[in-house]
């Protein structure tokens, strides 16, 4: 009985030997084609690459649209047959959009006047192989009504700024802000009044008459008005937990407080009454 017992139990060991060396040698025969695969073709087959857009603009030859729709099938086959992850979403959409794109190219080629542009293809085959994937017709209408709206929204910006997506890289602040002289607390208000209505805004600054701007506190950095750290945190490489020079942070907490606990019991008040 004893002989019987490790006679099994060395069988045991060595079936769990050979499923785990035959676990690696899938991994080994899936990995080297799609790695081979992936020095030529890496924006086809790995993920995160702009190929559903760049059908959408005819930005890829007809071959490549073929080729990359076929080897992203085999590819993505191969990952989840040999127990990768690799999710079926966005690779059904990539698959869907090259093959819409395709078969756009050769319609366009074939019908030139009565047929739209591969573009518009590509985006119907990513709806359908999506609605495919997940047997809703309605999710992949939905999804091909997004992404047409997404690019009628991005031509109209572009259009809007004139076609220079580098504009802010170049536009100083100067040319961002409008800038006012500030009011006085002693201006009548029919001063203020006229001044309003010839300002090119909608609120003019006003200054105290120690010269500091009403509602702006001096000296006072992006992350001011957060509550003091603990001493283990303030330290110079965590930026929020230090003040800008000329600002006391300890000492401001409790004007804030206080300030703000006034607003709220007045705005609570006016809108009781």
């Amino acid at each position: 009985m004893d002989a019987l017992r490790s006679e099994s139990g060395a069988r045991l060991e060595l079936a769990e030997a050979f499923a785990e060396a035959r676990w690696h040698f899938e991994y080994l025969i899936v990995g080297i084609p799609l790695g081979l695969g992936a020095l030529g073709l890496a924006r086809l087959i790995l993920p995160g690459g702009p190929r559903d857009n760049e059908a959408a603009l005819r930005a890829l030859p007809l071959l490549l649209l073929a080729t990359g729709c076929v080897l992203k099938l085999v590819a993505t086959a191969l990952t989840l047959g040999s127990g990768g992850s690799g999710g079926t979403f966005f690779p059904m959409t990539v698959m869907g959009a090259l093959a819409g794109g395709a078969f756009g190219e050769v319609l366009h080629a074939a019908m030139p006047g009565i047929t739209a542009p591969s573009g518009a293809y590509a985006m119907v085959g990513m709806g359908g192989a999506v609605a495919a994937l997940t047997r809703g017709p309605l999710t992949g209408l939905m999804m091909v009504t997004c992404t047409i709206a997404s690019g009628l929204c991005h031509a109209l910006v572009e259009r809007k700024a004139g076609g220079d997506v580098h504009a802010l890289r170049r536009t100083p602040v100067k040319g961002l802000v409008t800038w006012v002289e500030p009011v006085g607390p002693e201006l009548s208000v029919l001063v203020l009044r006229e001044r309003l209505l010839t300002a090119p805004v909608a609120a003019l600054p006003v200054r105290a008459t120690d010269g500091q701007l009403v509602g702006v506190v001096p000296n006072a950095g992006h992350f001011s008005f957060q509550s003091p750290f603990p001493p283990a945190m303030t330290r110079p490489e965590f930026p929020p937990s230090q003040a800008p020079a000329g600002f006391d942070r300890v000492a401001f907490q409790p004007v804030l407080h206080a300030e703000i606990l006034t607003f709220l019991r007045a705005s609570l008040r006016s809108s009781k009454s």
